[in-house]
Order: structure tokens, then C-alpha cells, then sequence
């Protein structure tokens, strides 16, 4: 017979119960021999207006209404081939194995952070009802969120309750009163008035600009700027809601009309989005945690950076449980960035520390 180690950790021989031996590493280490076009996709997709792959959720093994679905979301110029050593190690825990289902979400990174959250949103949901009609499944009751980079931003608009704040900052008078389409009129309304997901029990955060970067307004920045553009969909959207409705737009959301809001002028820690998102709280019953590298450096904490974002960026007054680690801003790569993801991961449901 062939079993899967994933789902069997036993084989009955002669009607008794024996370990079932497992290699992880193997399968990981071929998967990513094939993965190559994908690895291509970080920069290359950034820099094209066309994608070549969309955004979509993945899942690393089959579906198992039992397990606790972890969504891991990656950050700026980076795809789910990120997250491949912290999913081997991952595998190779007998707990968190037996406990959480790996689910990697793919998204263009050329696009503002708020745009992928509305598209992973609505995925979620459509993989959610397709895997579970019924909505009966225990795995469907919880899922915890493991993000880095701009994937912090994006995921921390799924447990977050708008109102009508983001609306009022970028419009000038009510979605009522705009000329649009039946299928852009919905596509407003899931992007500014949306619901948080009440099944997100816990997120983690790793590296996340809450506040933006001041890498953003840097040379180096503006360059990105430069070369980076968001994805047709995105740039054509706004252009459409522009030109049918001039003056819609507030003058800090001006540029949106004409597409030009990329993902990295939106990591400015001018970009008033940031400022909105940071502001709103985190739902209720939401556990969070984050994992924050200051490079090993001496000195007042307030002042370090990992890099790319600076401490003050990171941190989170309410955050459940915060984690320092002496590493860059791929903290979670680091042995005390992993195995503070271990720890957070093997928490009891509702718990928080």
C-alpha cells in the first residue's frame, strides 16, 4: 500500500501498530529542483504589467477537513519559495504536522498591498466553501496566518474592520453617487467596505512594515518606482473608475486614477493607507505575534532596523508576544526566527502567550 506520512503516522503490520517512517526534506528538495520558472516570477512579474501568474492560493497537500489551515503570505519581490525551509522544518515536527495544514498564497507584488488582500480574500473564501459545502469541518473553524514583509500588510486587512475610513481618505463623495459598472461597483465595495474573516484566530507577523519603511523614499526606492508598475488589472481598474468619474478622487489618492500607485511607493511611511490600516484594530479574539530582527545590534531598541524596516515600523503595542532576534529582515530564516514560529504554532487554541 502507499500511505502518506502526512496523514498516517502508524501502519498496522500483522494486526500491530508500527512507526511510519518519513523523509520531508526529499519531496521539498525536489519540488524545488522543478521550480524554477517560479523563482524567475518575484522580480520578473514586478517589473511586467502583464504577470505571467496570478494570484492563487496553493495547497501542500491534500486537504484535510481535520487540520488547521496556515496561510503563509510572502513579502515584496519574493513568491511561496520563501517560506520553503520554514515549511520543511515545519513538516518535520510530529506536532505541528499533525496539527496544521501548509497553504502558501501567491500574489503579484507590483500591486498596493490592499489590492492583493482583497483578491486573497475573496479566494479564501471560494476555496473555502468549494473544500467544505457544509461548512462543518473543523480544519474551517480556525486558521492562523503566517506572514513577512508587505504579506503582514496584506494579511492584516483580513482581521481588520474598515467602516468607512479608507473610503472617505480616497473618495469625495459617496460609492452611491459614481457612474460604474455592476462588476467595478462590486469590486469598490469589496475593496473598501469589507468584513473581517472571523475564522483568522492568530496571525504572526515577521518583519511587517505596519508603518512603512523609510526605504521607500530613499534613492534606491525611487528607482523602484522607476521600474516597477502594478499589474494591468489593477492599473485598468482605476483608470476606468477615474475617467468616468472625474474629481471622484481626493487629492492623496489622485495618482490612483492614473494607475501609478505601486507597491513600493505604497510602503511610504507618507502613504496614507499605511496610516489608516496601522490605526485600525485588530478584531477581537485575534492573537498576535511578532518576530522582529534588529541585525544583532547594541543599543536602544527603538532605534534598530532590520535593514529595510525599522524597529519602530515593526513593533506592535498590542501584539500578544514579540520576539527580537539578531537577524536581518528575513528574521524568520534565522534558528530564533523558527523557532519562535514553532513555539507560537504549538500554542492551545485560544491561547495567546
Amino acid at each position: 500500500r502507499l500511505l502518506s506520512p502526512l496523514a498516517h503516522d502508524t501502519v498496522d503490520v500483522r494486526g500491530r501498530p508500527r512507526p511510519l517512517a518519513a523523509d520531508f526534506t526529499v519531496p521539498w528538495a525536489a519540488l524545488l529542483q522543478r521550480s524554477g520558472s517560479l523563482r524567475r516570477t518575484a522580480l520578473r512579474d514586478a517589473l511586467r504589467r502583464e504577470p505571467r501568474r496570478e494570484p492563487r492560493l496553493y495547497l501542500m497537500e491534500p486537504y484535510d477537513p481535520r487540520k488547521e489551515p496556515l496561510v503563509m503570505i510572502h513579502g515584496l519581490f519574493d513568491t511561496p519559495l520563501k517560506w520553503a525551509e520554514v515549511s520543511n522544518e515545519l513538516w518535520a515536527d510530529d506536532e505541528v504536522r499533525g496539527r496544521y495544514q501548509i497553504w502558501h498564497y501567491l500574489y503579484n507584488t507590483s500591486a498596493p498591498a490592499l489590492y492583493s488582500s482583497r483578491l486573497l480574500r475573496s479566494q479564501l473564501r471560494e476555496l473555502r466553501r468549494m473544500l467544505d459545502p457544509d461548512g462543518d469541518d473543523p480544519a474551517m473553524r480556525r486558521t492562523t496566518l503566517l506572514t513577512h514583509s508587505m504579506g503582514g500588510i496584506v494579511g492584516r486587512a483580513l482581521v481588520v474592520r474598515p467602516g468607512e475610513v479608507f473610503w472617505d481618505a480616497a473618495f469625495t463623495r459617496p460609492i452611491g453617487d459614481l457612474r460604474l459598472s455592476a462588476a467595478d461597483r462590486t469590486a469598490l465595495e469589496e475593496a473598501f467596505f469589507w468584513r473581517p474573516e472571523q475564522h483568522v484566530k492568530r496571525v504572526i507577523f515577521v518583519a511587517v512594515p505596519h508603518r512603512g519603511s523609510d526605504r521607500a523614499d530613499s534613492f534606491t526606492g525611487r528607482l523602484g518606482r522607476l521600474l516597477v508598475g502594478p499589474p494591468r488589472p489593477f492599473r485598468e481598474f482605476y483608470e476606468r473608475v477615474s475617467e468616468a468619474n472625474p474629481g471622484a478622487f481626493t487629492e492623496s489618492y489622485r495618482r490612483l486614477g492614473t494607475g501609478r500607485l505601486d507597491s513600493v511607493h505604497a510602503l511610504s511611511p507618507k502613504q496614507p493607507t499605511l496610516k489608516i490600516l496601522s490605526g485600525l484594530p485588530i478584531g477581537e479574539g485575534v492573537a498576535v505575534h511578532s518576530i522582529i530582527g534588529d541585525r544583532g545590534a547594541v543599543g536602544v531598541l527603538e532605534d534598530s532596523h532590520d535593514g529595510l524596516v525599522p524597529y519602530w515600523s515593526s513593533h506592535l503595542d498590542s501584539a500578544d508576544s514579540e520576539k527580537v532576534v539578531p537577524a536581518g529582515h528575513d528574521a524568520f530564516m534565522h534558528p530564533d526566527g523558527l523557532a519562535e514560529i514553532v513555539r507560537i504554532l504549538k500554542l492551545p487554541a485560544g491561547s495567546i502567550r
